[in-house]
């Protein structure tokens, strides 16, 4: 069972706290490491949960057939950029990821495999602020325990892999969860807000996609299969 099946069959376990993350060693935890970049580099993701891979890929790649309970940060994503010291923007290996809320929730853009295999973006409510803490580890470079400040929308992504962790999914928090238009101007208006980025930047995400996405018809109230080459900016 894939990583895509695992999320939409809600077949994802909470994974325990690494007792001792410091005696890991340093050969585990690149696995784990090559294994997160070599996904999202593959899949043009941003982040993945350890327990979102099968057994059979933990056994092939890592020292066992069971998730540690940790999270791998592409370079791409803001996380690594902004908890990374010296500001390369390697990618991370963060074991024993927790989150403390610091501020009230607002509607946050994402999308997650668990709804229509990551081809869907939706809103959901998530934390302003929080805590983001762990052991961090670059190979080669560090393996201590950090806290960092996230402020959303620039990072909701360790909140969402979290939520991995502990056995959740995005169809899991379906009464937090609003679809969106992709084709609708409000929509389009608020996701370009939230992320603090321009409509043709969101444009050229969307289709770098390279396959066809899932959009919610407002006026049909259904998913829709849409072309993100052919897709139109909305007037805004």
């Amino acid at each position: 069972m894939n990583r895509f099946e695992l999320l939409q069959e809600g077949r994802l376990s909470p994974v325990p706290e690494v007792k001792h993350p410091e005696k890991l060693g340093h050969s585990a935890l690149r696995a784990y490491y090559e294994l997160g970049l070599r996904f999202c580099e593959t899949e043009s993701y941003d982040a993945v949960a350890i327990n979102q891979f099968s057994p059979e890929d933990l056994s092939r790649h890592t020292p066992g057939p069971d998730p540690i309970r940790a999270v791998f940060f592409s370079p791409n994503e803001s996380a690594s950029k902004n908890m990374h010291a010296d500001g390369k923007g390697e990618g991370l290996l963060v074991i024993n990821p927790r989150v403390r809320t610091k501020s009230n929730f607002a509607y946050i853009p994402e999308y997650c495999g668990s709804i229509m295999s990551g081809r869907a973006w939706y809103m959901i409510l998530r934390p302003k602020k929080f805590i983001f803490s762990g052991h961090i580890y670059i190979p080669g470079v560090q393996f201590e325990y950090e806290e960092h400040l996230c402020e959303s929308p620039v990072s909701s992504m360790p909140v969402h892999e979290r939520d991995h962790l502990d056995g959740l999914t995005a169809i899991s928090r379906t009464i937090a969860v609003g679809l969106m238009d992709l084709r609708d101007a409000e929509d389009w208006r608020h996701l370009c807000r939230q992320r603090g980025i321009t409509p043709e930047r969101f444009a050229g995400i969307v289709k770098n996609e390279n396959q066809p996405m899932h959009s919610f018809n407002k006026k049909t109230g259904r998913l829709e299969l849409i072309d993100p080459n052919e897709l139109q900016i909305p007037e805004i």
